[in-house]
């Protein structure tokens, strides 16, 4: 592994964890703690992250090609589940997970020296896998924007102030952004996911053909 790809690791992997314990810590108070303690835990599950850092990050790069499926799984999820709130229930940055999701994938089956056919057999996995999570998205993206009264008006303000758009924002609008909008993100994800994978394959010295 070279030094930038093992920089790059760790810059991914450093952030990823305090994040992770942050929004865990935050959102589990939520259940178990007075509204005035929720400050506290999160910033405690931030401090946590970072002491984890300190003490694995080194071991976590080594080992980051040899990681679990299931962990890994499950951080894509949690992580999914982190932007969508971030982005306020809009499911458009979801799409850059599935770029990094791909980038890992195409990385780990080049230094296992995977053959064309694992290639593409792989990459059509992760690419299903993280389009049927930003489908979940948006499926969820839209319950969210339906079932609220204000989607319209909140819509339009929206419209008017950041892209200076002057028209009525009607149901009708919304579910036609709901379908096109959520279609074309989908369909859009598949292919970042696939591409980043066969990209991040193909980085570095040729390898020689295999099955």
């Amino acid at each position: 592994m070279s030094k930038t790809e093992s920089a790059i690791l760790g810059l991914c992997l450093g952030l990823l964890c305090p994040g992770l314990v942050f929004f865990a810590s935050w959102w589990a108070s939520v259940f178990v703690l007075p509204e005035s303690c929720i400050p506290a835990a999160a910033l405690t599950g931030l401090a946590l992250g970072i002491l984890l850092d300190a003490i694995f990050l080194k071991r976590w790069i080594g080992q980051a090609y040899r990681l679990p499926a299931g962990l890994l799984v499950g951080v894509y999820l949690f992580s999914s589940l982190i932007v969508f709130a971030i982005s306020m229930g809009v499911p458009v940055l979801n799409a850059a997970l599935g770029i990094a999701a791909g980038g890992y994938v195409g990385r780990k089956l080049r230094h296992a020296g995977a053959g064309t056919q694992q290639l593409r057999s792989a990459a059509r996995r992760v690419s299903t896998f993280a389009t049927a999570v930003i489908a979940a998205v948006c499926a969820l993206s839209a319950a969210i924007a339906l079932a609220s009264p204000s989607t319209p008006s909140d819509l339009q303000r929206m419209f008017q102030h950041v892209l200076r758009w002057q028209f009525a924002v009607t149901w009708s609008t919304i579910a036609g952004l709901i379908l096109l909008g959520g279609f074309a993100l989908v369909v859009l994800e598949y292919w970042l996911t696939m591409a980043a994978t066969l990209a991040a394959y193909r980085l570095g010295k040729p390898l020689p053909h295999g099955p």
